[in-house]
């Protein structure tokens, strides 16, 4: 009866062990061309929380995370190049590209990656009104998937010349398609928030609390332009804000209030990776990221992104190119 018991025991152990590792995907990966390197991991539907860093050794690395369901994962290079990867609990994926290719990174291991490297590949040398055709079609063609999701984000949404009927053409679709989806009732927020606080429109009364507890407040009777830059300290790209915020600061201190809206995982760690330079600026980073309540009421939904705002509360630009963006806040004190 003992032998028994422990024989029970030990299957009993075994099953929830391989329960568990049901819940993890894995990525394994080779970079041709490129010896040492780290990546950004982070899921835009937050099916892990926070971030991570890959370790790229010898053209290698491999990878392991618990999610909590089926996700987008990006894959965040230097010079904000990135990949899209969809990912279910237990899939296990290989991921192969050329350092001098990194547009044409190939993903296998599950029909959407497959069906997403095809895409990707079919693309890479396109811009403009011929990628977002494509990005159209390829969401028409596959309107259940995760894979049209990724596309969606990255050729349609993030892209700030897009016609707005390509935006509210394909997004309806999507939604029609999957609407029990959380992270498309998720982004039905957002694009809505954004309806509401487009360019030209005047900003709705919003009062934001910044972490040294002081009150923003924009819209209303504020007489003043404002300059709201949203990024995070754990991107890259982000960094170029960073500098340019505390420049911008002081030289149009009372013309144009300089705003920043974190969406750092964790407050603590944000002042710690910008340091006193957090003391002279005016920050809102309450550590929900794509929840927090700054984010679905400005419409936020790329970083680093930008929302100017004029002395009268209209809404001049959205996402300005860095390349473009000192001038344009420069414009906003004139």
């Amino acid at each position: 009866m003992k032998i028994i018991s422990k024989l029970f025991v030990i299957v009993l152990s075994l099953t929830l062990a391989a329960c568990g590792s049901n819940k993890k995907f894995s990525l394994k990966g080779s970079i041709e061309g490129q010896n040492e390197l780290n990546i950004l991991i982070y899921s835009p539907n937050e099916a892990f929380s926070g971030y991570d860093t890959i370790k790229v050794t010898k053209g290698k690395f491999s990878y392991e995370q618990e999610l909590t369901d089926s996700a987008i994962i990006t894959l965040l290079f230097p010079k904000n190049i990135q990949t899209q990867i969809i990912a279910y609990p237990g899939d296990r994926l290989t991921y192969k590209v050329s350092a001098s290719a990194m547009a044409k990174a190939s993903v296998e291991g599950s029909t959407e990656n497959e069906l997403l490297t095809k895409y990707r590949l079919s693309v890479a040398e396109l811009a403009g009104t011929s990628l977002t055709a494509k990005a159209k079609n390829f969401i028409k063609e596959h309107p259940q998937t995760w894979a049209a999701i990724a596309v969606f984000e990255q050729h349609i949404l993030a892209n700030s010349g897009r016609e707005k009927n390509d935006l509210k053409e394909t997004f309806e679709l999507l939604h029609k398609s999957q609407p029990n989806n959380p992270y498309l009732t998720r982004l039905a927020q957002q694009l809505y928030a954004e309806t509401q606080v487009g360019v030209g429109q005047k900003v709705p009364p919003i009062s934001l609390q910044t972490l040294s507890g002081d009150t923003i407040k924009l819209g209303g009777d504020k007489k003043r332009a404002t300059a709201i830059l949203c990024w995070a300290t754990w991107m890259e790209a982000s960094l170029q804000q960073s500098a340019l915020a505390q420049k911008l600061r002081k030289e149009l201190q009372g013309k144009v209030d300089i705003v920043v809206v974190s969406l750092d995982y964790s407050p603590i760690e944000f002042k710690q990776r910008l340091g006193h330079d957090t003391l002279s600026l005016h920050i809102i980073c309450d550590g929900l990221v794509w929840q927090s309540p700054a984010v679905m009421q400005l419409g936020v939904r790329t970083i680093p992104g930008n929302i100017l705002i004029d002395s009268e509360g209209i809404i001049t630009a959205r996402d300005v190119p860095h390349v473009d963006l000192e001038q344009k806040i420069r414009d906003l004190a004139n």
